[in-house]
C-alpha cells in the first residue's frame, strides 16, 4: 500500500498569508492494493463568527455550508451562518434565544425544502431562508434532563429529516430515538436496542425509511443499530461504528471502535469489509464523511501530526494531508528587559468537517484557544 502525505503551513504576519507545499511519499505494507494519491491545496476563509459551539451541515442540493452558533448562556441568541463556498459569501441570521438551556451537541440538519432545523436548549428549530420564519417546538422529557443536573444528559447530538415530515433526534444519555410528526406536532419514541446514545452519535435516514444509530453498548465499545421505522424494531447491526457515513450507494463506511480501521459494510452482506491501515483508535476524530465519487473522508489526531485522510472504496486508494499549520511567533523572556521571538507552527482549532459537491473537504476552526484567535473555514482540494 502506498500512502501520500501533504502538508502546508500557513504564516500569519502583516494580514498576509504565505503559503508553502512540502511532500513526501511513504511506502507501507498492506493487504488491501493501493496506489498514490494526488497533492492537495489548502486555502483560508476568515468567518466573522460569534463565540459559541459551532454546529454545521451541508446541503448538497443548494450548495451552502450551514453553520449555526449556539449560546453559551441562557437566553442569548444562536447565529446562522450561510455561506457560500463557491462565492466565498456568507449572511448571518439570529434566532432568538431560549430559557430553557440544557446545553448542545451538534444537531443540526437540512430537510427536502432548504430549511434548516437544529435542536438546542430543550428545543427543536426551524429556520426557513425563503421567508425568514423561525418556528420551534419543545423537546420530549426535557424537565427530566434539567432535573439530571448534568448537561450531558439530554443534550441534542444530532438531527435528520426524512421525506416523511418527520424529524429525527437523538439525545446523549437516553436509550431511545425521538422523532417527530411535524404535520401534527406529535413526538413519538423508539428503542435502540440496548445503544446508549453517547456524546457523538449520529443519525441517518435511509431511503427505506430506516434510521441507523451508532452508540455505546459499552464504556468503550461503539454499535451501529438500524431502526425499522414501520415495525419499530431496533436490529444490531456488525459495524461497531465510532463514527459513519452512508456512501451513495447505500452502503455505510465506518470507522472500527476496536481496530481503528476504516470499513464497508452492505446491508446484503453480515461481514464488513476493511478498507485501510489500522489507525490508533484513540487518535481518530469520530467525524466521518462521504463523498459524492465514493470517498471516505476521516480526520487524524495523532500526536506528531494532524491529518485529514481519504480513503476511495472504489480503488483502495489512501491520501492523507496534514493540517495547514498555523506559523506563529512565541516570546521568551531573557532577563528582565528583553524578550526574543521565535516562530512556531500551531494546528488549528478544528471543530468539524464537510465534503461538498466538488469533492472539497472544508474544516471549521474554533476560536477559544485555537492559535488563530478566531473563526475561519479551511478548505482543501484534494486534487491541489
Amino acid at each position: 500500500m502506498k500512502m501520500r502525505f501533504s502538508s502546508l503551513a500557513i504564516a500569519l504576519g502583516g494580514g498576509a498569508l504565505v503559503l508553502t507545499l512540502a511532500l513526501t511519499s511513504l511506502g507501507c505494507s498492506g493487504s488491501t492494493p493501493q496506489s498514490e494519491a494526488g497533492t492537495g491545496r489548502w486555502e483560508r476563509v476568515e468567518m466573522p463568527l460569534p463565540s459559541g459551539q459551532r454546529m454545521s451541515v451541508y446541503d448538497d442540493a443548494r450548495d451552502i455550508i450551514w453553520i449555526l452558533t449556539a449560546p453559551h448562556t441562557t437566553n442569548s441568541d444562536a447565529i446562522l451562518t450561510e455561506f457560500h463556498p463557491d462565492t466565498r459569501k456568507s449572511v448571518d441570521y439570529t434566532i432568538p434565544g431560549s430559557t430553557n438551556w440544557l446545553g448542545y451537541g451538534d444537531a443540526v440538519a437540512v430537510d427536502g425544502e432548504g430549511r434548516v432545523w437544529a435542536a438546542w436548549g430543550g428545543r427543536l428549530v426551524r429556520f426557513d431562508p425563503a421567508t425568514k420564519d423561525v418556528k420551534e417546538w419543545v423537546v420530549p422529557k426535557a424537565e427530566e434532563s434539567l432535573a439530571e443536573g448534568s448537561e450531558e444528559i439530554g443534550v441534542a447530538v444530532d438531527t435528520a429529516v426524512d421525506g416523511a415530515g418527520r424529524v429525527w433526534l437523538a439525545r446523549a444519555g437516553l436509550g431511545e430515538v425521538f422523532v417527530l410528526d411535524v404535520a401534527t406536532g406529535v413526538w413519538d419514541t423508539l428503542p435502540t436496542a440496548g445503544v446508549n446514545t453517547g456524546p457523538f452519535s449520529r443519525l441517518f435516514v435511509e431511503e427505506s425509511g430506516n434510521v441507523l444509530l451508532n452508540g455505546l453498548v459499552s464504556q468503550s465499545e461503539w454499535q451501529l443499530v438500524e431502526v425499522n421505522a414501520m415495525t419499530r424494531e431496533a436490529v444490531a447491526t456488525p459495524a461497531h461504528a465510532l463514527g459513519y457515513a452512508v456512501l451513495p450507494d447505500g452502503s455505510v463506511a465506518y470507522l472500527d471502535s476496536d481496530t481503528g480501521e476504516a470499513k464497508l459494510w452492505d446491508h446484503s452482506e453480515r461481514q464488513p469489509v476493511s478498507l485501510s491501515p489500522r489507525f490508533s483508535p484513540g487518535e481518530m476524530e469520530r467525524d466521518v464523511v462521504a463523498d459524492l465519487a465514493g470517498g471516505v473522508w476521516l480526520r487524524q489526531n495523532g500526536h506528531l501530526r494532524k491529518d485529514v485522510v481519504r480513503v476511495d472504496t472504489l480503488s483502495g486508494e489512501v491520501s492523507s494531508f496534514q493540517y495547514p499549520l498555523i506559523i506563529t511567533t512565541a516570546f521568551t523572556t531573557i532577563g528582565v528587559r528583553h524578550l526574543t521571538g521565535t516562530p512556531v507552527a500551531l494546528d488549528p482549532d478544528i471543530k468539524g468537517m464537510l465534503v461538498d459537491k466538488r469533492g472539497d473537504a472544508w474544516l471549521i476552526s474554533g476560536a477559544e484557544g485555537s492559535p488563530e484567535g478566531y473563526p475561519a473555514l479551511y478548505r482543501l482540494d484534494p486534487n491541489g
